[in-house]
């Protein structure tokens, strides 16, 4: 399969002017030659400090187009998205993830893996050393924290609105993630009353990518007789999503741990008037709030 890549700025020609999706970026077209057709795609510009698009000027910095093509071109595939969105949503715990974390998240090898983050580490979207860990670059975390927006915003759309269970939306929500523009994007924000977290728990990042974080720790981690409010459910295994919302684990939540078996044996957990045992490696998926040890756990 052959691939000519020409740049079109279509916009350009046919508005005078570029279509700003980003809060810093442009959205142009190309075509891609494939087996004789050509066909129309989309491509992004970003702002400096990471690239200088050639065609337009941003935030008040008046650079002008300086008669050549900047070589520096972004072009985000699907994979691209789910690998930032991955280091993202791995960076919320922790400020450096590995390639093996990574590796696990998305299910490809340490070598694949390895090859992409060196390639979106060269795009500047990604900070990595050899043999160190991996950290989104500035820009790299407002890319990310606008496409996890874009993700949270739909799930929360497909349980709210459209009916479906918080263990079901992980696929279409994925399809969908790559496609809707930032205008749907705010206004399903709007109509959804601005929600700050998913079906899930995690906190949606707000339009210009930044993400609010809670301080909770696991289920697993905490003593007995302690109270709890439940945060987030981390899984993402939608078998083990399913089993865990059967047991009754839903974010605001209210329980309290009752027993701890030792050497990783169950936790028995109080909640909604009932006892409910669960494997200690399923409560480590559970991140909660702890509360005052005298509060009354009500049922949800």
């Amino acid at each position: 399969m052959k691939s000519t890549l020409v740049l079109l700025p279509l916009l350009i020609l046919l508005t005078n002017t570029p279509l700003q999706i980003l809060t810093e970026g442009c959205f142009y077209f190309y075509f891609v030659k494939i087996n004789r057709v050509f066909i129309l795609k989309p491509f992004f510009i970003f702002d400096p400090p990471l690239l200088s698009c050639p065609l337009c000027t941003f935030s008040g910095r008046n650079r002008k187009y300086n008669g050549s093509l900047h070589t520096e071109i972004i072009m985000l595939s699907e994979s691209s998205e789910m690998y930032l969105q991955t280091v993202f949503r791995l960076s919320e715990k922790s400020s450096e993830v590995t390639i093996g974390q990574i590796a696990e998240a998305m299910g490809h090898s340490l070598s694949t893996v390895s090859e992409k983050v060196r390639k979106l580490t060269e795009q500047g979207l990604l900070l990595h050393e050899w043999r160190e860990g991996v950290a989104l670059s500035e820009n790299g975390k407002r890319v990310a924290g606008k496409l996890l927006r874009k993700r949270r915003l739909i799930e929360t759309f497909l349980v709210r609105i459209a009916g479906y269970s918080p263990y079901e939306v992980h696929q279409d929500a994925c399809r969908l993630e790559h496609v809707v523009s930032e205008r749907l994007t705010e206004a399903l924000d709007k109509m959804l009353d601005y929600p700050e977290r998913d079906p899930h728990g995690h906190p949606i990042p707000s339009a210009a990518g930044k993400l609010r974080i809670k301080e909770t720790v696991p289920l697993s981690k905490i003593g007995q007789g302690i109270a709890a409010r439940i945060s987030v459910i981390h899984a993402t295994d939608i078998e083990m999503m399913k089993y865990i919302d059967h047991l009754g684990f839903k974010p605001d939540r209210t329980c309290k741990v009752v027993d701890k078996a030792p050497f990783d044996g169950p936790l028995t957990v109080a909640m909604n008037g009932r006892n409910v045992a669960v494997a200690a490696s399923l409560a480590s998926l559970i991140e909660v709030e702890t509360l005052d040890c005298q509060q009354t756990i009500t049922p949800l």
